[in-house]
């Protein structure tokens, strides 16, 4: 009878077997997705009018001529120096979004090794997802921000538009989300 007892003591309940190995699978989604969004294109200018070319994207490893195979090579150090507050958010983007790779990477292993039972105590791995949340966030949080406030004179939502690099960013965050609240119900 005692060893009965001692063993179901030591199984993963289903359920919470389940909603951990699904928030490996989100996890591993956001990471994806964080992944394909940093190299690409976050904001494109489009308007004629404004002090820099047309047809420039902004991704957050630097700016270049529109298209897959142009390289990060356009650079404006009159632009930069007008306009130190963009520079310095585009490389707080770049470096949160390499923060939230690890942080997805650490959030499926800790949910993996909860699932197996290795983990004890969810207190951790809630900590560490919720640290994935707020490291998600901010690359996109970022991008709008230049996007919609004024910055450098402008906004760059009357000058341009978003780019496929965005919304990646933004499943990426909602991925940890829901990562954050599946742990909260394991």
């Amino acid at each position: 009878m005692a060893a009965e007892g001692s063993k179901k003591k030591n199984e993963v309940p289903a359920s919470r077997m389940g909603l951990c190995v699904a928030i490996v699978v989100f996890e591993i989604i956001g990471l994806f997705f964080m992944c394909i969004g940093s190299p690409y294109d976050q904001i494109k200018i489009t308007a004629d009018d404004w002090r820099v070319p047309k047809d420039l994207c902004y991704s957050v490893w630097g700016t270049k001529r529109c298209g897959a195979s142009n390289p990060l090579a356009w650079h404006d150090a009159a632009f930069y120096a007008r306009c130190g507050v963009f520079e310095a958010t585009l490389k707080a983007a770049a470096a949160f979004s390499i923060i939230s790779l690890f942080s997805f990477v650490i959030g499926a292993s800790a949910a993996l090794l909860m699932a197996c039972k290795c983990v004890v105590s969810k207190v951790p791995v809630v900590l560490i997802l919720l640290f994935g949340v707020i490291t998600s966030a901010v690359p996109f949080a970022a991008i709008a921000g230049l996007y919609h406030n004024s910055q450098c004179k402008t906004r760059f939502k009357d000058v341009g538009k978003y780019q496929p690099g965005f919304p990646f960013f933004v499943v990426s965050w909602c991925m940890a989300v829901t990562s954050f609240i599946l742990i909260c119900f394991a």
